[in-house]
């Protein structure tokens, strides 16, 4: 019998499970002396516990959102400061064992992830000690496997379609010289600027002392100083209105700069819509939404 035609019916079958997939496919890619390929299925088996952040597959990069549990009012979004904290934080790497992604996949239960212990002192200590956690659906981690089936699958068709058939469970020489021109990274990808790296980056700048009310208030004089330059006067009156509202939050001993940083946005963008020369005069306040929006 041909190992690649059976390979390939076991990834056309879901009721075959994908621990039980990867160990056929990683029959194939030893007797094939295929490395990356067995690489690949031994750190899906495994785990991708000691690999690099860049060295895991895109698929595995799943979004999940981030809530705090409020006695008074139940589950809550949090709500981060900026895009790129939003990004960083609700996107991250999955480093489990395919068996175990498989667990969660079938679960019942509220599948969660802590952030870290950074993440959740600088959370609880500007939201009345209320810790945040990572809520995921099921479908992400049904994501995870259904793309290793697919890979596998593409993988054993490009075999095929090669003339790689490991008939009687053998394979010669040129077959193996014929497999080893597939490149794993046509199928799987790897991430070189992941958002786990960048979520590491944010966890500590999270410490890093700057102020943000700071941040804020240099902004804003640098806006109010540009601000005649606004011709229209409905422009002009509506970023006076959202600058009030904002000098107003930060006068308060907790500033909500979920609102902060929403009419910083609408700023930008009338600045924007003012004149394509007006931000463009104005590096410090270029910088400055920079700065904050990433």
């Amino acid at each position: 019998m041909s190992l690649i035609i059976y390979l390939e019916q076991k990834a056309l079958n879901n009721n075959i499970s994908i621990t039980d997939l990867l160990r056929t496919a990683l029959a194939v890619a030893i007797k094939l002396d295929v490395q990356e390929f067995e690489e690949w299925i031994n750190n899906e088996l495994n785990g991708y516990k000691d690999v690099d952040s860049s060295m895991i597959p895109k698929y595995r990069f799943i979004a999940g959102e981030a809530k705090y549990y409020n006695p008074y009012h139940g589950w809550c979004d949090v709500l981060w400061e900026n895009q790129k904290q939003y990004d960083s934080f609700n996107n991250v790497a999955i480093r489990e064992k395919i068996s175990e992604i498989e667990g969660f996949a079938s679960s019942d239960g509220v599948l969660s992830r802590d952030f870290s212990v950074d993440v959740q002192r600088y959370f609880s200590k500007n939201n009345y000690g209320m810790v945040p956690k990572l809520i995921f659906g099921k479908h992400s981690f049904t994501g995870i496997i259904d793309s290793v089936r697919n890979n596998i699958l593409k993988w054993v068709l490009d075999l095929e379609r090669k003339g790689v058939l490991g008939d009687d469970m053998v394979f010669n020489e040129k077959e193996r010289q014929t497999a080893g021109n597939i490149t794993i990274n046509n199928y799987i990808g790897h991430v070189e600027h992941s958002y786990l790296q960048q979520g590491q980056d944010a966890c500590m700048n999270i410490n890093s002392g700057y102020d943000r009310t700071k941040m804020v208030k240099d902004l804003i004089s640098e806006i109010k100083k540009v601000l005649p330059q606004v011709e229209n006067k409905s422009d002009r009156a509506e970023i006076n209105a959202d600058i009030t509202t904002i000098e107003q939050q930060l006068k308060y001993p907790r500033p909500k700069f979920g609102i902060v940083y929403e009419l910083l946005g609408s700023i930008r963008n009338v600045m924007e819509g003012a004149g394509g020369n007006l931000l463009a005069s104005c590096p410090a306040i270029v910088e400055g939404f920079k700065s904050i929006f990433g």
